[in-house]
Parts: C-alpha cells; structure tokens; sequence
C-alpha cells in the first residue's frame, strides 16, 4: 500500500512523461540518456530549481560509470560537494538512472541468451540498489531538516550538453518498471514526499511566500484541476440530457442555441489542447 500512494503520489505532484519502452535500448548500447530519459517536464506542479553547474551531466557519468560498480567508483565518478545533499542527491540520480538504463536494455532473442541476460542485470540491479541504500543511509547519520531531505530528492542535475532536460531523484524512484527501487518504501522517502504534496517545499520561504504557496500546493493545484473536470462534465451532462432547441436564424440575429452553456463547453474543450500530451 505504501509502495502504491508513492507511486500515485508521484503521479500527481508532477506532469509525468510518456512511459519509457522496455527493450528500447540494445544490449551493447552506451548508457547515455539523451533518449532513454527523454520526457517533458516543463510544467511540473513543483518547478525544478536551477542545475547546480559543478558536477558533470548524467550521461557523462553514466558513461564513466557503467559496468565498473562499487563504492570506490562511485566516489571516484561522483565528485564531492561542500553541499552534502546536493552531492547525496547526484549519487543517487546517478545510480537510479544507471539502474534504469539495465533494466531497459533490450535482450538477446535467444532463448539462453536472454535467460543469462536476465540473471546478469538482477545482479546489476541489486548491486546499484545497495549502493543506493547505502548512500541514503550514509546521508541519513546525521539529522537532517525537512529541506535538506528534500533538496535531496528534488534537486535537478542536466542529462547532457545537449538538450536543456534534468533528472531528479523523484523522477526515477517511481518507475514503468515492475522493479521499483527499494528507497520507494523508504520512511523519510514517504514521509517527506506527503509533506511536499500537503505543504510544498519548506526551504527559502518568507511568511508571506508560505501564504501564497499554501495556496499553490501540488495538492490544491490538483484539487482545482479535480473540480474544473467536474465542472466540465456537469456541462457536458446537462448538454447530452438537455441539448439546445431546433435553430431559429435570421438575418439579424445570432443563432438561439448558443448560450452561456454551449460557450463554456468550447473554452473546457479548448482548453484541453493547451495541456502537454504526457498529462494524458
């Protein structure tokens, strides 16, 4: 139940992408996610800050990292910040993305192949989900604040050179893939992801932004697009049960049957073409 209000959460705090084909990358493919990340999030509920400009692109370190996992290739991949949550937060999108990217290679179509090709990336997977854990544990012996914790999960670091797209913890935690990543049902994970749908971000915010965000919460925002739908269809409803009269026009009159009514099911129907198509 917990692995499925992340994950529902998840779906609701951002506009999500098109899912990602399993199988859309070859065995043999560098791990560069210029198209394996490809997704639009420019008009999440919660806006990405600024990348942070000292650390490399994920592709680079993907590249760098690929089949050479360990703790000592991490470090010497994942380069130390003053920032610990920030450095927390590039480990862990580095792993999760790699962790992504093996489980989306495309197999071998022979039978044995793929059965060794299976049992090669569990072992992948469990090895970058230790280490994931591991850093996660690793950050958590210290205390840290509500925003340090979120700083973590939602910080954005830039794919590649190439295109202007970043990656967050969040956006790689709740996945297409039947194997979610084991920080899903993390406690703090949980935790401070029902803070941020609640409350929004706790950092930088002065008493009259906290006013004004209070109102703009991802929860607030979803529970206006909730009652705008409703609005829609309660039109749409008394439209189909009581449609117009028979039009009577004349030469200097507007036709009878558009009203109030039939003027704001055109502007609801409008307006679904302003959304992105990954809301659908």
């Amino acid at each position: 139940s917990r692995l499925s209000f992340v994950c529902s959460s998840r779906t609701l705090l951002f506009t999500r992408s098109p899912s990602y084909d399993r199988g859309s990358y070859p065995a043999n493919s560098s791990p560069t996610l210029t198209a394996l990340m490809s997704h639009d999030e420019s008009a999440p509920l919660l806006a990405n800050d600024t990348p942070h400009p000292t650390f490399p692109t994920i592709s680079e370190a993907l590249m760098r990292l690929d089949n050479n996992i360990g703790w000592a290739n991490v470090n010497e991949v994942c380069p130390a910040d003053t920032d610990r949550s920030r450095e927390t937060a590039f480990r862990m999108v580095v792993l999760l993305a790699l962790r992504t990217h093996k489980l989306r290679q495309q197999p071998d179509t022979d039978m044995w192949n793929r059965h060794q090709h299976d049992i090669s990336t569990t072992d992948i997977v469990n090895s970058l989900d230790g280490l994931a854990l591991q850093t996660w544990s690793t950050f958590l012996e210290d205390y840290r604040s509500a925003a340090e914790i979120e700083q973590v999960l939602w910080s954005p670091f830039v794919v590649d050179d190439l295109t202007p797209q970043t990656l967050r913890v969040v956006d790689l935690l709740c996945t297409t893939e039947p194997e979610c990543s084991p920080l899903v049902c993390h406690d703090l994970v949980v935790l401070s992801i029902i803070h941020t749908w609640k409350h929004g971000f706790s950092s930088g915010r002065t008493e009259i932004d906290a006013r004004y965000e209070a109102m703009s919460t991802p929860r607030a925002l979803h529970l206006i697009d909730l009652i705008t739908h409703l609005a829609y269809f309660g039109l749409l409803v008394s439209y189909v049960m009581r449609p117009p009269p028979e039009p009577l026009t004349n030469e200097t009159s507007r036709p009878n049957y558009i009203g109030a009514r039939e003027i704001l099911l055109m502007l609801f129907s409008g307006s679904i073409l302003t959304r992105t198509w990954n809301a659908f």
